[in-house]
């Protein structure tokens, strides 16, 4: 399974392995060295036990107490431990030995004499491992020791007289490493027993962390999938995401507005296509079914075939521009860059919506001069102007105001186009009854047929700002001025 919480568990579960098994290394590496240090200082405890037993005799001679309590212990355990006494000579004396442990007459020797004088090691003392005579792992202390006391039975000056000799002794003692072992198996048991039970939790803790983590990017996934093709406007909070899953989460947004942008471009294609085409191929009709119904009339037939001519030109010229319009949209073709008369083009549309203006009874009040220049793609001002006022005829009540400026600002070429605004509402006509059609080019022009208006001004580089306010729907037109 390749996934990212698979592998985040993995990593974490070989992480924590690896630092578990270093952390237990550690743990007994520092718990032998801690316990072989005890066993070393006890090692040295004893050798100032049996340094003590060490002495001067009547006949000035160095001599080990045997008969010393401890002394013979060193044979009376199940382990036996060993010791060895030697007296060292001077530079060309042998070293003698004074005693040993009953657990070496058996033959057996312990490292000791070759120490010399000053001996080796901490303060004196050497610490080793070696194999016991009996072949056990064992442990060993060395010291040289100076002769500190004198038979209590010699006068004070001759036990002084002794003591400035300087006469030293090497004392070896050795024991069984065997009681430090098993001690250390116990531990490194309870090691890694707990070491095991730390894994479990480790990886419990793992998956609910990387579950935990993975929370955002699941939630995500979720309302990614709730998205369908109508509802590309839904937008995923990438602010409040972690920063890990934030540019991911703003690159998919802002393909869902890309998305978005194209899938409304379509739609706006296709409402701006049946409405520029309804007018002419609805005159087409009425034509060809006067043509059709007299058709023994000849003049009406001229007539007719007149109309239908007209049409077919005001057809072609509104497929030129639908085409025109795709094309630049889908970036395939730039605004041509023309001088146009705004207020000629405002005529234009106005003399194309005088049927249903006259229909309705409406009043258009025109303010233009004679003529406003601009420079811009003459089709597509032609389109945006033709939405904005067909957009107010339609929607305006029956016997009102449409109030229309064209004139050159500060900014550029302007066009303001004011109407009553009813809502949503279909616009009944003068004998009561609802438009045919009232409704469905209600949904056109009042959403998109101003949203297509806003595409082709951002197009063309101009401004459209459209405003409620006193009861009337007003949009202002700026077009970018020459330069």
């Amino acid at each position: 399974m390749n996934s990212i919480a698979g592998r985040q568990i993995r990593l974490l579960l070989i992480g924590g392995v690896v630092a578990t098994v270093g952390a237990a290394l550690a743990i007994m590496l520092g718990v032998r060295v801690a316990l072989v240090a005890d066993f070393d200082r006890t090692l040295e405890d004893r050798i100032r036990l049996l340094a003590t037993l060490v002495e001067y005799n009547e006949e000035h001679e160095v001599e080990f107490d045997e008969e010393a309590s401890g002394a013979g212990a060193y044979a009376d355990v199940e382990d036996p431990e060993y010791f060895q006494v030697w007296l060292l000579g001077g530079a060309d004396a042998p070293s003698v030995e004074l005693s040993r442990s009953e657990s070496l007459d058996d033959g057996g020797a312990l490292p000791g004499p070759g120490l010399g004088r000053e001996g080796r090691g901490r303060g004196g003392l050497v610490h080793g491992a070696l194999r016991l005579p009996d072949e056990r792992r064992g442990r060993l202390a060395c010291a040289v020791l100076p002769v500190t006391r004198a038979d209590e039975d010699l006068p004070e000056e001759a036990q002084r007289d002794l003591l400035a000799r300087d006469d030293r002794v090497a004392i070896t003692v050795a024991a069984s490493t065997a009681p430090v072992d098993r001690l250390l198996a116990r531990i490194a048991a309870t090691v890694a027993i707990a070491g095991v039970a730390m894994l479990g939790a480790l990886g419990l803790i793992s998956l609910w962390t990387v579950r935990r983590g993975l929370a955002p990017l699941r939630a995500a996934s979720e309302r990614v999938r709730a998205i369908d093709a109508l509802q590309l406007s839904e937008r995923i909070d990438a602010p409040e995401a972690p920063d890990e899953l934030r540019p991911l989460l703003e690159a998919l947004n802002a393909l869902l507005h890309r998305l978005e942008t194209s899938f409304e471009r379509e739609r706006l294609s296709r409402a701006m296509l049946a409405h520029e085409l309804r007018n002419p191929i609805a005159e087409l009709l009425a034509a060809a079914e006067v043509a059709v119904r007299y058709h023994d009339d000849p003049d009406l037939m001229r007539r007719s075939m007149g109309s239908i001519l007209e049409g077919v030109r005001d057809l072609h010229r509104s497929v030129d521009t639908l085409l025109h319009v795709a094309r630049v949209q889908s970036g395939q073709e730039e605004p041509r860059s023309q001088p146009v008369d705004l207020a000629q083009v405002v005529r234009t549309v106005l003399d194309t919506h005088a049927p249903l203006t006259r229909s309705k009874s409406l009043a258009i009040d025109v303010d233009a001069p004679g003529r406003v220049g601009a420079t811009t793609d003459p089709e597509l001002l032609h389109v945006i102007v033709s939405n904005l006022i067909a957009n107010a005829v339609e929607y305006s009540p029956a016997e009102s105001r449409v109030d229309i400026r064209v004139a050159s600002g500060p900014d550029g070429p302007a066009f303001r186009c004011a109407n009553p605004d009813p809502g949503r509402a279909p616009t009944p006509r003068p004998n009561g009854s609802a438009e045919p059609g009232a409704r469905r080019r209600a949904t056109t022009h009042a959403g998109l047929g101003l949203a297509a208006t806003r595409t082709l001004c951002q197009t063309l580089g101009a401004t459209l700002r459209l405003d409620r306010a006193g009861g009337r729907f007003t949009a202002d037109l700026v077009l970018r001025a020459s330069e």
